[in-house]
C-alpha cells in the first residue's frame, strides 16, 4: 500500500487536498508553520488505503486514489462556484 506524507513547511493552506481526499482524512492544522502559513494534517494516516504505489498516475489511475483534472477538480471547481467554458 501507499503512504501519503503531507510537508507541513511546504503546505500552503489552499486546502485542495481536504477537498479532493475521498475518505474525509486531512484537515487544518490550526497553526500556521514556518511561512506563515495553516498547514494540513493526516487524522488518521491508518485509514488512507486508496494508494498502492503501482505509478500508474502519471498516465491516470487506476484505482481511484488519486484526482484529476478530468475526474475530480473541475468537479470541485464547479462546487465552488467556477463556470466552466469548454474551447
Amino acid at each position: 500500500m501507499g503512504h501519503l506524507a503531507i510537508d507541513a513547511v511546504r503546505c500552503k493552506g489552499c486546502g485542495l487536498c481536504i477537498d479532493a481526499c475521498p475518505r474525509g482524512l486531512i484537515r487544518r492544522r490550526g497553526g500556521l508553520n514556518e511561512r506563515g502559513y495553516e498547514f494540513v494534517i493526516l487524522q488518521d494516516a491508518g485509514k488512507c488505503t486508496g494508494c498502492t504505489m503501482c505509478g500508474g498516475c502519471m498516465v491516470g489511475c487506476r484505482v481511484g486514489a488519486k484526482n484529476t483534472l478530468d475526474q475530480n477538480y473541475l468537479y470541485l471547481a464547479e462546487k465552488k462556484g467556477t463556470t466552466i467554458v469548454p474551447e
